[in-house]
């Protein structure tokens, strides 16, 4: 059984928020399927210093979404007044799909093909799949942390039966990219049956304040690093980088979805692939925001990538090279260093590198956090063997952290 919020102004009159008692009545919970019918409760009890989890971004994701990817919205209220938030993506998680690493032996992937048979699954993330970082859940300061994991334990829960009465089947629930202190807070409420894993960390570079230009980032080098530096700037002297306005990224659209590919193809793992649509997209809804920079030879795009300013943070968002020209100009890594130039101008607190690439970004300056999932699937059996198969396919990566930065 379920009721609208009569005081609550965003619900008041709409049909399509449904709103349930959480914590036997003590909290309700709203859920929306799209961020436009529940917008204004949302706004009310979103982070302000994450733009990712705010009403204009939230419309983006929904004007294009990636592949088959869906929402819903869920706000938490006390005594008829929005106490949190929680943004949940779903999508079908095509595992065979995903796995694309082409390093594997033959032996290794006719395995992996027979474990994955009937691997494919929905699932639902409480998070962003397209980014690093936790992105899924907020809470009033005045909620305890341990009603926190309550109330999105049953937010959940209810959510994903919700779903099934709308003829849904969600097999698979996912809190994505938790940091240490939040996981080892959240996860004793959540129960046993949420898993805990971990991928790769992600790789954040705090910017000195003492970095007034690039000049003093490449002063706090070590000479050996501001050689490796100056060797890549020469090697990509040839390379013309320019920002592209709105009108110049149409134009480039068809090159830009084929750099893409040229990386998303060989990443190991991708729940979803994005296309050229895409940043465009991003641009239109964000044009001071979102930027997306090209290097050219000869009038030839070779690379893009793209920045997010959000708040303190400047996110390091897709990109895309083909490899050849990347291993003859150093493309990947004047990119890093041009990220870092940006970080510095825009007077970023931090850059977040995401994942991936671990030791080239550790070797201008970035440092690895550990993120966590807690996840759990809703068939009690498989849910047993949710682990060790994490761990068969969970690649390992041998990297050495480097520090590139006098004592």
């Amino acid at each position: 059984m379920y009721s609208k919020i009569a005081t609550s102004i965003s619900t008041k009159n709409n049909e399509a928020v449904i709103v349930m008692p959480l914590q036997q009545g003590a909290y309700q919970l709203g859920i929306a399927a799209t961020i436009e019918e529940i917008a204004h409760d949302w706004q009310l009890a979103a982070p302000a210093h994450d733009e990712f989890l705010q009403v204009p971004y939230l419309a983006f994701m929904e004007s294009r979404p990636p592949g088959d990817m869906h929402f819903r919205y869920l706000v938490f209220y006390k005594n008829n007044q929005p106490k949190g938030v929680a943004y949940c993506q779903i999508s079908e998680l095509k595992i065979r799909e995903a796995l694309t690493d082409p390093t594997l032996s033959s032996f290794r992937q006719k395995l992996n093909d027979t474990i994955l048979k009937a691997a494919d699954m929905n699932a639902l993330f409480c998070g962003n799949i397209l980014l690093t970082g936790e992105h899924g859940c907020h809470f009033n300061d005045e909620v305890a942390i341990k009603t926190q994991s309550l109330l999105l334990k049953e937010g959940l829960e209810t959510l994903k039966n919700q779903c099934k009465k709308e003829g849904e089947h969600i097999s698979l629930l996912l809190v994505k990219d938790l940091d240490a202190p939040r996981k080892t807070a959240l996860h004793p409420n959540l129960g046993s049956d949420y898993k805990e894993f971990s991928i790769q960390p992600k790789m954040i570079l705090n910017l000195n304040k003492k970095w007034n230009t690039f000049e003093d980032y490449l002063a706090s080098m070590t000479s050996k690093y501001r050689v490796r530096a100056k060797r890549a700037f020469k090697k990509g002297i040839s390379i013309e980088k320019r920002e592209l306005n709105i009108e110049s990224i149409e134009a480039f659209l068809p090159r830009i979805d084929e750099l893409y590919k040229c990386i998303a193809e060989g990443a190991g793992f991708n729940v979803v692939t994005l296309d050229g649509e895409y940043f465009l997209n991003f641009k239109r809804h964000f044009p001071e925001k979102f930027r997306l920079y090209g290097y050219f030879l000869a009038g030839e795009m070779i690379a893009f990538y793209t920045t997010f300013r959000n708040q303190e943070e400047l996110e390091a968002h897709f990109l895309g090279f083909a490899n050849e020209t990347n291993r003859t100009y150093q493309v990947y890594l004047n990119i890093l260093y041009d990220l870092i130039k940006e970080g510095i101008e825009q007077k970023a607190g931090y850059i977040n590198f995401a994942r991936t690439a671990l030791e080239i970004k550790s070797s201008v300056g970035a440092a690895p956090v550990d993120l966590f999932y807690l996840g759990k699937h809703t068939n009690s059996l498989k849910n047993a063997l949710f682990t060790p198969i994490l761990a068969y396919f969970n690649p390992t990566v041998d990297w050495i952290q480097r520090n590139p930065f006098k004592a």
